[in-house]
């Protein structure tokens, strides 16, 4: 799911935009905080777009 919405967008654009529109706090660019559970985001990345 995060990958499909990661699709044509920018990473930084990403945590602006839809990442804090839907309440997900990202710490360093890794780690996806939301309802208190840690999700680790590796396969999100600033120069790697998950297709």
């Amino acid at each position: 799911m995060i990958e499909t919405m990661m699709k044509g967008y920018e990473f930084e654009t990403l945590i602006g935009d839809l990442f804090k529109h839907y309440g997900y706090v990202v710490e360093n660019n890794k780690t996806i905080i939301k309802n208190h559970k840690i999700y680790e985001a590796d396969l999100i990345s600033s120069n790697n777009i998950a297709s």
